[in-house]
């Protein structure tokens, strides 16, 4: 018994030797070259011709784990995005796709990427249509087409793509109602794509949703302002955009709330028994909206306080 026991232990011993040498069975060695990132890779390229992407998904995450400093990385990405969208995943695709741009800039495989992450945008756009149905869903289709879209406008904000992407982002939020979030995108439209046909109606969009952003909430003089502010800027700038029109009819819809705002300030006055500043802020509204109809009723006010002050240094008297 001691024997066999000494006999098992030399083996062992013998057959680790070998293998440290580089010996192995054959069965097993075959196997290791099969395990290549090049064999790899077609393995899953060939599973995913035959239909069978689940096999392609787990080829393409042996070869970047094992590998994941091979030549073949961004291919087994690509592969992975594919397979993805293959088996209706495309949120997993989209990381699939961008991991690609992030980590393998300089690939041949970018351009099909961008298409790609592109397609699966406008994809999940439609998903959200009617526009009702973006608020709905949480998170809504149109967060993940944001996701897509901001993945090649971070990682190549100048590809020739770029600049409608970064509108498109713009758009999302404010189909969704996130409308700080749409005037933060469109004004980067604005400024880094200044040159771009989407210019106008990013700048016409920031108005708009810088307008928007009150509504919810009531009132907010600030917001009001930098509304007309925006508006009449585009409205000098495009003076014969398409937008035109539009934008200096939702100027005097802010210019009319404006005046409404500045208005209710008077009666505040009015109510409190200030007249001299009831007064001053009707004359305010008169002179700054003379086309409104808070105009028109500042100047009844205005009569009538101008004649309660005057009765009222009387009794003082």
């Amino acid at each position: 018994m001691r024997r066999d026991h000494r006999s098992g232990k030399v083996l062992a011993a013998f057959l680790v030797l070998l293998v440290l040498a580089g010996w192995c069975p054959g069965q097993l060695c075959a196997r290791g070259k099969a395990m290549g990132p090049d064999e790899l890779l077609r393995e899953g390229e060939a599973a995913l011709k035959l239909g069978e992407p689940r096999k392609a998904i787990r080829s393409a995450k042996r070869l970047l784990k094992r590998h994941p400093d091979a030549q073949e990385a961004a291919s087994a990405q690509f592969l992975l995005g594919a397979a993805y969208e293959a088996t209706d995943e495309p949120r997993h695709a989209v990381r699939a796709y961008g991991e690609i741009l992030s980590g393998h800039p300089g690939s041949d495989r970018v351009k099909e990427a961008i298409t790609r992450l592109v397609g699966i945008g406008r994809f999940f756009q439609k998903e959200a249509q009617p526009k009702g149905m973006a608020r709905v869903f949480k998170p809504s289709p149109l967060e993940h087409a944001m996701e897509a879209f901001r993945l090649v406008v971070k990682n190549f904000p100048y590809d020739r793509r770029s600049a409608e992407l970064q509108y498109l982002i713009g758009q999302c939020a404010f189909d969704i109602g996130d409308y700080d979030l749409a005037v933060l995108e469109w004004d980067v439209v604005v400024g880094r794509y200044s040159l771009s046909e989407y210019l106008e109606k990013a700048h016409f969009g920031a108005a708009e949703a810088t307008f928007r952003q009150i509504l919810p909430v009531g009132y907010d003089t600030g917001s009001l302002r930098e509304a007309g502010r925006r508006l009449e800027e585009f409205v000098e700038r495009f003076p014969k955009s398409p937008l035109a029109p539009e934008a200096e009819k939702l100027l005097g819809s802010v210019l009319e709330v404006i005046a409404e705002d500045l208005f209710s300030v008077g009666m505040f006055y009015e109510k409190g028994g200030s007249y001299k500043a009831a007064w001053m802020v009707y004359q305010a509204v008169i002179k700054e909206h003379p086309g409104s109809k808070w105009a028109t009723r500042a100047q009844e006010r205005s009569r009538e306080v101008a004649g309660l002050e005057l009765g009222k240094k009387g009794r003082k008297r």
